[in-house]
């Protein structure tokens, strides 16, 4: 695929998604549910370092993130190497208490059924709970295939898995 696209996808409980594509990559990505004004446990958003606070939680430091004119803000606690201005992929860990931002984590993790895929953290992981060697390495090599030589995305594959090996 060359060029951009932008996909939109609405359910009928009101939960909606968008994603820009820019040559075939994911470049944005927007995922909001029917309630809190799309904001939520496990919501995605993209935004901007704001403010950072190098000092903030005992010395690991802190980051604000912006997501544009009017929209919440989040918080991050360990921004590592993040500079102002940086644009950041994060998820919502739980609702703010009294009027804080958001809590979020740069650790994204895109949860179904079966499978978990963790971009920024690279690797293929199978629940222990598949004990079968023969079944781990079918599972592993459609994980494989699936991903191709995609860098920086992960994939957990869950136990569920095992007994239906043909829906991944």
């Amino acid at each position: 695929m060359t060029g951009a696209a932008i996909l939109l996808a609405a359910r009928a409980d009101g939960a909606q998604a968008a994603a820009l594509l820019s040559g075939g990559r994911l470049e944005d990505l927007l995922l909001t549910s029917p309630d809190a004004d799309g904001w939520g446990a496990e919501a995605l958003a993209r935004g901007r370092v704001a403010r950072l606070l190098r000092g903030a939680e005992g010395g690991k430091g802190a980051a604000f993130l912006s997501f544009g004119p009017g929209a919440a803000q989040g918080y991050l606690g360990e921004p590592g190497d993040l500079r102002e201005g940086d644009r950041v992929l994060a998820e919502i860990r739980a609702f703010p208490s009294g009027g804080k931002a958001w809590p979020m984590t740069r650790r994204v993790a895109l949860r179904s059924r079966r499978l978990a895929l963790t971009p920024g953290a690279p690797g293929l992981n199978i629940s222990r709970a598949v004990k079968d060697g023969d079944a781990r390495a079918a599972i592993g090599a459609a994980l494989e295939s699936a991903l191709g030589a995609e860098e920086g995305i992960g994939c957990v594959a869950r136990s569920v898995c095992d007994a239906d090996r043909e829906g991944l």
